[in-house]
């Protein structure tokens, strides 16, 4: 089984932590909060050995971010892209998150 290499760029960083302020503070739901951000990164963590069960996206919205972009769910609305490279998996500026 193929592994790859995670790297979380700091624009995706900042998103997730924006994500949780937003639940957090506007929401006023410290531990769904919590939960739900811990889910994102074990989501992003099980891609290390299941990134390419995922098909690549014919999306032109994602395909701007290149080859091999691919698309996750979390949750109802959480998207959120990435791209496999032979150094491993890069959410470069891909995070985003919508719908809450």
């Amino acid at each position: 089984m193929k592994s790859y290499t995670i790297r979380i760029s700091k624009q995706a960083d900042i998103d997730i932590e924006n994500l949780h302020l937003y639940i957090f503070e506007i929401c006023k739901s410290p531990v769904t909060s919590k939960r739900y951000v811990e889910g994102i990164f074990n989501k992003i963590k099980s891609l290390t050995h299941s990134a390419e069960s995922y098909p690549i996206t014919s999306f032109k919205s994602i395909l701007q971010y290149g080859y091999n972009a691919r698309r996750i769910n979390y949750k109802k609305n959480g998207n959120h892209l990435y791209r496999t490279s032979k150094n491993g998996i890069d959410t470069s500026d891909y995070f985003w998150c919508s719908d809450f």
